[in-house]
């Protein structure tokens, strides 16, 4: 997975704010904030089969990374928000928004709209393991709600890290992932990260 870690890099962004007001470096903040905290859970051990919880929910609350190869800089956004694991079914989803990035032209902006894993499952071999839906719909929050935005449709597998699943990194399968930037078809990659909530 770690291919897929190493997304968020140096930014040409210009300068300008955000309409929630957030400047340039606050947004270069959040995006390398996001990459750190993306290859740290990385490097953490993956939670075997037998420490992963058999009952009871997990909140994961976190972030989502959206990267597509656009011209002519990436587009890159980040959102917030919340994996749900049932342990019990063996079930997990998640729901993301509130996304902040550059797109291809550098320009910073909020977006609007969801990204959503669903219909995902624990791996029945490997409960340490799980795979998901996703799809993501977002636009800048200066566009009108017809435009194209970003879309993202496909699936998503990851794993529970540390002791008894006390986090969980995932990405987007490559293969099985496509992503549109305003109507136009562009390789995309996505990571979410989130730590189990106390």
């Amino acid at each position: 997975m770690k291919h897929s870690i190493a997304l968020v890099a140096a930014l040409a962004v210009s300068a300008c704010t955000t309409s929630s007001g957030l400047s340039t470096s606050d947004v270069e903040e959040i995006l390398d904030d996001f990459r750190l905290d993306a290859e740290r859970l990385s490097d953490r051990s993956e939670t075997p089969n037998r420490a992963v919880p058999t009952s009871g929910r997990g909140f994961y609350d976190g972030q989502a990374g959206i990267v597509m190869d656009t011209g002519p800089e990436e587009t890159i956004v980040v959102g917030e928000g919340t994996m749900t694991a049932r342990f019990g079914r063996s079930e997990i989803d998640g729901r993301y928004t509130d996304f902040v990035g550059t797109d291809q032209n550098g320009a910073i902006s909020d977006y609007d709209g969801t990204l959503v894993v669903s219909n995902g499952f624990l791996d029945p071999d490997d409960r340490g393991n799980f795979v998901g839906t996703l799809r993501a719909d977002l636009r800048r929050d200066s566009e009108p709600d017809t435009s194209p935005g970003i879309r993202v449709r496909g699936t998503i597998a990851g794993n529970f890290r540390g002791d008894n699943a006390q986090a969980l990194i995932a990405a987007s399968e490559d293969d099985d992932n496509i992503g549109l930037t305003d109507g136009d078809i562009a390789d995309t990659t996505v990571v979410i990260t989130g730590r189990a909530r106390n």
